[in-house]
């Protein structure tokens, strides 16, 4: 197993945990295990990690550890794994191109026709209007409230747990659009004062998307988004 993930320039993640650069035989899930602390914040790619790293500053403190984890032995109650920590070069990205890669990435999983067209098009720059994004948004909004609708109807047993699993899920993915919608709309007028939370929306916009039910490849998805924007 081999995983990417950010810090600041002391070593420190996006979640407080402190990691250096070493090897480590521990019990999987100790308070040494660096890996089980860090799992949710980590990428399968130094291009992965960076595009979904929710700073937009651009100082040279982040910082990129590869950690590469392999179990050393196996039981029943308390396997034992060998873990090395490596500093790596850390990529620099913009801001669009963190944007495209979370349009993008939403793109595999959302299937509604709707933001299909709009993703397209605002990848392409033929229409990056705020208006466009708006339109999506609210479309993404009341494919929550249909799930909130038919999980009231489930507690009255009116529809079955499948069916309210694949609305539940449709769901996840229109919160995920909501988000990138909002980072495409602040995107337009290309204002420094937003810029933040435009990184910081198209982040939550990805963040754990590879186990959120679709599998995705988003490592194939980042390079595809640096093509996107070559030359912009």
């Amino acid at each position: 197993m081999r995983k990417f993930v950010v810090s600041d320039a002391h070593g420190v993640t996006a979640n407080g945990t402190k990691i250096e650069a070493g090897k480590y035989t521990h019990t999987v899930g100790a308070s040494n295990d660096v890996y089980s602390h860090v799992a949710r914040l980590c990428a399968d790619s130094p291009l992965l990690a960076a595009l979904q790293n929710p700073s937009n500053s651009t100082d040279a403190g982040k910082r990129l550890f590869q950690v590469d984890q392999w179990e050393v032995s196996v039981t029943s109650d308390q396997p034992r794994a060998y873990t090395v920590i490596k500093e790596v070069p850390f990529q620099d990205v913009g801001l669009q191109q963190k944007l495209v890669f979370a349009i993008l990435a939403l793109g595999e999983v959302y299937g509604d026709p709707l933001y299909v067209k709009w993703s397209n098009a605002w990848v392409s720059g033929a229409d990056r209007g705020a208006n466009a994004a708006h339109v999506i948004e609210q479309a993404a909004l009341k494919e929550i409230a249909a799930a909130d609708t038919l999980e009231a109807l489930q507690a009255h047993g009116d529809i079955s747990q499948k069916d309210l699993q694949a609305t539940g899920e449709k769901a996840n993915y229109a919160k995920r659009v909501i988000a990138v919608t909002r980072a495409a709309q602040l995107s337009v007028n290309d204002d420094p004062a937003t810029q933040a939370e435009v990184a910081k929306l198209a982040a939550m916009a990805t963040a754990g998307l590879s186990q959120a039910g679709k599998r995705v490849d988003l490592s194939a998805v980042a390079e595809r988004a640096i093509k996107a924007t070559a030359g912009a």
